[in-house]
């Protein structure tokens, strides 16, 4: 009998470690239209186009509660480094504020995800470049009250440019709307845990553990 119980208990460990494993979050970027999800950091990053156009004194206020952005908060330069970072794999990870160049196509599509403010076409036939460019929380330090601009750049205009990231780009006033500047604006990711699909994998060693010790009662 107790053999019976230790199959039973050894059955459920292991649909539960089963478990664990395969719903662990993946390493990756979720686009969800109106924001991406970076699963490594646990940050929401807002489409960056959402808030083109807009300066950042409207844009802070509108992030307290009933704000358009409620729930929302600018990203520090290091936030941004570390989004860059996640995305293109870099090893070393992506420390500085300054230019950080990168090979051609890797930063293509996280600048389509979290939308590009800026683009135009050149020559014939259309030649692509883009630019996703949004305020950080980050303040210049000689003037507190300006803040720094983070950049990424996708330039398919000729073979002599290079894709980059920049996380302190330029400063830039807040009072007033900076054309084709939108803001770099993230939120904690809420978790889901899939109970549902985790229990059903241990619930026959769980049903069963439960049979065994009422029959056991029963016998005694």
């Amino acid at each position: 009998m107790k053999t019976r119980y230790y199959m039973a208990a050894i059955t459920l460990t292991v649909s539960m470690g089963i478990s664990s494993v395969s719903y662990a979050s993946p390493v990756d970027f979720t686009d969800n239209v109106s924001y991406t999800t970076d699963t490594l950091s646990g940050l929401d990053w807002l489409d960056v186009t959402l808030t083109a156009n807009l300066s950042f004194d409207y844009v802070n206020a509108q992030l307290g509660a009933g704000g358009l952005y409620a729930g929302w908060r600018y990203a520090t330069g290091s936030q941004f480094n570390a989004m860059v970072t996640n995305y293109v794999n870099a090893v070393p990870a992506i420390t500085t504020t300054g230019t950080v160049y990168h090979a051609e196509g890797l930063i293509d599509t996280l600048i389509t995800l979290l939308g590009d403010t800026y683009s135009h076409a050149i020559g014939f036939p259309s030649i692509r470049y883009s630019e996703t460019i949004g305020f950080l929380a980050d303040t210049y330090a000689p003037a507190p009250s300006r803040h720094w601009v983070a950049l990424m750049i996708d330039d398919d205009s000729t073979i002599h440019f290079e894709d980059t990231t920049k996380a302190h780009a330029f400063v830039s006033d807040t009072d007033v709307p900076q054309v084709d500047t939108g803001h770099f604006l993230v939120r904690d990711t809420v978790s889901a845990v899939p109970i549902p699909a985790a229990a059903f994998m241990f619930a026959p060693a769980l049903l069963g553990f439960m049979g065994l010790r009422r029959r056991a009662k029963n016998k005694a």
